[in-house]
C-alpha cells in the first residue's frame, strides 16, 4: 500500500484522490468487521495511507477520529493498532488533533504501559510521531513520558555498537 501509494503521487497525481477515498473505503469496511484479522488490517491500511498523504486527511480528521475512537476491542493487537492508527492523525492536523484527540489518547495510561509491554517498537514509533508532531503537548508530561521509557527493554542493544 506505502509504495503504491507513493507511486500514485508521484506519477498518477490526478487520481489520487479517487484512489484515497477507494482504499480508505476499503480499510474502513475491514474495521467494521468482526474478523481480528480484518479489523487489523484495516487499522493498517488506514494508518499508512494517513501518513502517505496527511493532507488528504486533515479534511476527514472528525470522521476517521470519530470511527477510531469508538472502536474497542479485547484484543491487545487491536488496541495497539488503534492507538498507532490515531497517532497518525496527529500528522493530517496537529492543532486538531489537540483538540480532539491527544487527552483521548493518554487517558488511559495503565493501558498504554501494557501495550507498551507487549508492542514496543510499535508504541514507541507512535509516541516518537506525537512527540514530533504536537511537542507543546508532551512539556507538561515529562513524568509520563519518563514513565513510559521505564517500562522498555533495552538490555539487547549494544551500547558500543556504531550507529
Amino acid at each position: 500500500i506505502y509504495y503504491f501509494t507513493r507511486a500514485m503521487m508521484r506519477y498518477k497525481r490526478n487520481d489520487l484522490c479517487d484512489y484515497l477515498k477507494i482504499v480508505t473505503n476499503f480499510a474502513l469496511k475491514l474495521l467494521n468487521d468482526d474478523n481480528l484479522v480484518n479489523e487489523y488490517s484495516g487499522l493498517l491500511i488506514l494508518k499508512c495511507l494517513i501518513m502517505c498523504n496527511p493532507d488528504f486527511y486533515a479534511a476527514r480528521f472528525n470522521d476517521i477520529f470519530e470511527i477510531l475512537s469508538a472502536k474497542s476491542s479485547e484484543s491487545l493487537l487491536i488496541k495497539s493498532s488503534i492507538f498507532c492508527a490515531i497517532a497518525s492523525l496527529s500528522s493530517a492536523d496537529p492543532k486538531q488533533f489537540l483538540e480532539t484527540a491527544a487527552d483521548f489518547l493518554f487517558k488511559e495510561n495503565q493501558c498504554i504501559k501494557v501495550l507498551i509491554s507487549k508492542f514496543p517498537k510499535n508504541i514507541c514509533l507512535a509516541i516518537c510521531l506525537l512527540i514530533s508532531n504536537i511537542p507543546n503537548y508532551f512539556l507538561d508530561k515529562m513524568d509520563l513520558i519518563k514513565e513510559f521509557i521505564n517500562l522498555f527493554d533495552f538490555s539487547h542493544l549494544d551500547i558500543n555498537q556504531s550507529i
